[in-house]
């Protein structure tokens, strides 16, 4: 607790001091940094919950970091996090652009899918979709090649199959990961982006001898440990592909944006090859304000908007684990998300989620299950 309180404390006086969005310059003039952060703060309340869940508030995820430009052509950032009771590194990396290109090294998203890589303060809904939770990789050590035009931006890299050490006792797997994002339409307040995505990995012995896909519904109010409603255990595994499409519509104030993930695991020889997949579409209209989404080219996903807008979502969502020709079955997910979002200013905002999921009978608690629950957050961001 003390941590938390700690790191609130930080966020709020670099706020106060008005270093949230403008860099500061070095004792050098070939270089400039800025504070970054972020603090979500969450509460839910279940219904209907056959497995008791438990209601409650919770630091849901908390940053603080610092992004420094250098030498013209030279930027770097080092962030770290905390969430479910512990800190971690998050983004660490250095990148060097000139003209459209960009190569990056350090600890860094992969690049595949939008909503796996879209920072937690800039969800449209309060949690990623759990497609994108469960298909979409954490950060792992790598470099990267990023290639931005106006119509189009192609990205691909190379990355160690571990988070941040290479601490087991085995040899370490890898993956190699890509996407192509095309822009037919790229005007104000008008976008057609659609996307895909491609990755292969190879993994390390005990990976190899099981390899476990799981995942929950869309909240930080239950810990990972309760909130585990698919679980895949994939025996024998040689190695794996990820494919993904998306799409993102953006028209006067209107937002669509959809997303498609399937996995296909090799297995040794006397077994079956097992495959899972999932896909949501969100939607979204602005009031108020300005009724702009800023999208980002080089990154591909759209961001929150400015100060007064008021934002009103709706999403579905289903993931599927099952493959009754491996005879694994890890349950098939369904829920339906109603969201609303205020802007209040340019750091703080507050949301608010509906969210009704369902599980069959293959899910992790063995049983096929309906609930609903309440969701609320209130957000700084800077």
């Amino acid at each position: 607790m003390r941590r938390v309180v700690v790191f609130v404390f930080l966020s709020l006086v670099q706020v106060s001091y008005g270093r949230a969005q403008a860099f500061v310059a070095g004792e050098g003039a070939d270089f400039e940094w800025r504070v970054m952060g972020r603090a979500l703060f969450d509460g839910g309340l279940f219904f209907g919950d056959k497995t008791d869940l438990g209601n409650g508030m919770t630091f849901a995820d908390g940053r603080i970091g610092v992004v420094a430009r250098f030498l013209q052509e030279w930027d770097g950032k080092i962030e770290f996090g905390y969430s479910a009771g512990r800190m971690s590194i998050r983004d660490v990396f250095v990148g060097y652009s000139r003209g459209n290109s960009r190569l990056q090294a350090g600890h860094f998203f992969e690049p595949f899918g939008i909503e796996g890589r879209v920072g937690t303060a800039d969800y449209r809904l309060m949690n990623g979709a759990s497609t994108a939770m469960l298909f979409g990789d954490k950060r792992k050590l790598g470099v990267a090649y990023l290639y931005t035009a106006r119509s189009y931006t192609a990205v691909a890299g190379f990355f160690g199959d571990t988070d941040t050490d290479n601490s087991r006792a085995e040899d370490e797997g890898y993956a190699v990961a890509g996407k192509l994002t095309y822009r037919p339409l790229f005007g104000d307040d008008r976008l057609i982006h659609l996307g895909l995505s491609g990755r292969f990995s190879e993994h390390g012995k005990s990976e190899r001898a099981l390899y476990a896909y799981k995942g929950g519904v869309p909240t930080n109010v239950l810990s990972s440990t309760a909130n585990q409603f698919l679980y895949a255990a994939v025996p024998d595994l040689v190695n794996q592909w990820k494919w993904g499409a998306d799409l993102i519509w953006l028209w006067n104030g209107l937002y669509l944006q959809g997303e498609y993930n399937r996995v296909s695991v090799n297995r040794a020889s006397s077994l079956k090859n097992y495959a899972a997949q999932g896909a949501y579409v969100q939607a979204g209209i602005l009031l108020l304000g300005d009724r702009r989404y800023p999208y980002s080219s080089a990154q591909g996903w759209v961001s929150n908007p400015g100060a007064g807008n008021l934002e009103l979502l709706l999403r579905y969502n289903v993931t599927d684990l099952n493959d009754d020709a491996a005879e694994i079955r890890g349950g098939k997910l369904q829920d339906v998300t109603l969201g609303a979002n205020y802007f209040i200013n340019r750091y703080v905002a507050v949301r608010l989620n509906y969210v009704h999921a369902s599980v069959d009978e293959n899910g992790f608690y063995g049983a096929e299950e309906s609930f609903d629950y309440v969701q609320a957050r209130l957000q700084l961001n800077f």
